[in-house]
């Protein structure tokens, strides 16, 4: 549980300015643990109200502020397969909930869920402990906004489908 208050700034007419005040009030929570042996979950879920206060404009005065969703989750599992030795499957789920992009809280980005997939492989080459990996994040190639930059408004952009491959040595 926390609560965190901090200066925000805001766009005036192309200008940079000193808005207020926002407030942040939220719960964090996390898990890890071992289903089996064989299988680890971990995650965890923030929940944020979130609230301008302190303005210089009524029109602003309580809204949420800009780029902070009021809830966000991951889901993580990892497999230690049982039909090769040194295989472990992963996957993990992420939510992030809408965001506004102006401090009048008009414009916003929606929610939006990502699934991630990968594994590794653990093996000695040559007696050197060696680790190979894949991954594949957004597997289902989902296009969204995946945040708010801050007090001025600008939009990330999520990464579409993407493959990414490794090899580790340990000497």
């Amino acid at each position: 549980v926390f609560q965190i208050e901090k200066p925000f700034g805001q766009l005036e007419n192309g200008v940079f300015t000193d808005g207020g005040e926002q407030r942040n009030r939220g719960l964090e929570v996390s898990l890890f643990g071992e289903v089996t042996d064989d299988i680890r979950v971990f995650g965890g879920v923030t929940f944020l109200d979130a609230e301008l206060t302190k303005t210089n404009s009524a029109a602003t005065e309580g809204n949420r502020p800009i780029g902070v969703p009021e809830m966000q989750a991951t889901l993580s599992a990892e497999w230690d397969t049982p039909f090769l030795a040194g295989l472990t499957l992963a996957g993990s789920v992420i939510y992030t909930g809408d965001e506004y992009v102006d401090t009048a809280n008009t414009q916003d980005i929606p929610s939006w869920t990502r699934l991630d997939l990968g594994g590794r492989y653990e093996t000695l080459v040559e007696g050197t402990p060696v680790t190979f990996r894949a991954a594949v994040e957004n597997v289902f190639d989902e296009s969204y906004w995946s945040g708010v930059a801050g007090s001025y408004g600008g939009l990330g952009l999520g990464a579409p489908r993407t493959v990414t491959l490794s090899v580790t040595a340990r000497f």
